[in-house]
């Protein structure tokens, strides 16, 4: 038997049945838009990426690989085929190990550089014109010193994406100190808070957006100055070393297979990552809307 909704629309249990079905309404709409956010964004790098390879074929004679023939090469190493000497899962930790170690050394020093900087306008003024100059460097750059400081292997990569990493970062904690609220402060001295606490409970809360925001920015350094190390230093293993040994094989599927594990890798620790921890804090805190 087909169930109907009812037409007396003046019984209370028709209107709490409308008010379901608008509620389910809602619900669906929200999750189309959130696959069509999703799946938009796909489409259209598949899409340009088709016609540019058939653009390039017909106007040069190129035969630029096809999302198709990229797809193909992916599963072939999801199945195990080897990748210049290595699984696409071994390189591609390889990559990560280097990233998270100089990421994480990058941000541990940034934060305690900002932080002394936030507490002592001497260091500041000492400190914050070398940190905008480290801003002003590439990441490149930093290639010869870090060979002659570390010598050339996994540390180079390491020592550049931390010097990448740590201006960002300082600079986040520093300008998110200064751009407090007066009003933030003049309400914590009328509740009697002394220096210190007024410091870690009102001020170093109040600039976490900012060092989020630092963090991100971070986040876009180093990565580019990992793939960029690999490809120069010439570590032997990782993302980066194998878009670069791809040039001389031929294999640009190979290449756009790791630069599609690039992108991936930096929108999952974006989205993810950093998403939860702002969840947890800033957010939690209403420092953020939701």
């Amino acid at each position: 038997m087909q169930w109907k909704w009812p037409k007396d629309r003046s019984d209370p249990s028709s209107k709490a049945l409308v008010v379901t079905r608008n509620q389910v309404n809602m619900l669906n709409r929200c999750h189309l838009i959130k696959i069509y956010k999703i799946l938009s964004p796909v489409f259209v790098v598949v899409i340009a990426w088709k016609c540019l390879s058939w653009l390039l074929l017909l106007l040069k004679g190129v035969i630029f690989p096809a999302p198709e023939d990229v797809a193909r090469e992916f599963v072939g190493y999801l199945q195990g085929s080897p990748i210049f000497g290595h699984s696409l899962a071994g390189q591609t930790l390889a990559t990560i190990k280097r990233w998270l170690l100089g990421y994480l050394l990058g941000t541990l020093t940034g934060l305690v550089v900002g932080l002394l900087c936030a507490i002592s306008e001497w260091l500041a003024m000492a400190f914050y014109p070398v940190i905008l100059m480290l801003q002003m460097v590439p990441g490149l750059a930093w290639i010869p010193v870090a060979i002659l400081v570390v010598g050339i292997g996994p540390e180079t990569s390491i020592f550049m994406i931390a010097l990448a990493t740590l201006p960002p970062v300082t600079i986040g904690l520093m300008e998110g100190i200064r751009g407090v609220p007066p009003e933030y402060l003049y309400v914590s001295r009328m509740c009697g808070d002394t220096a210190f606490r007024r410091f870690f409970m009102t001020q170093l809360p109040s600039a976490l957006p900012s060092v989020m925001t630092g963090m991100r920015l971070a986040l876009a350094n180093s990565w580019r100055v990992v793939v960029a190390a690999e490809m120069v230093v010439g570590t032997g293993v990782g993302l980066g070393y194998v878009i670069l040994q791809s040039r001389w094989d031929m294999n640009y599927e190979a290449a756009f297979v790791c630069i599609g594990v690039i992108v991936f890798l930096g929108i999952v620790t974006e989205r993810w990552g950093f998403g939860h921890l702002e969840k947890y804090t800033v957010k939690r805190w209403g420092m953020l809307n939701e």
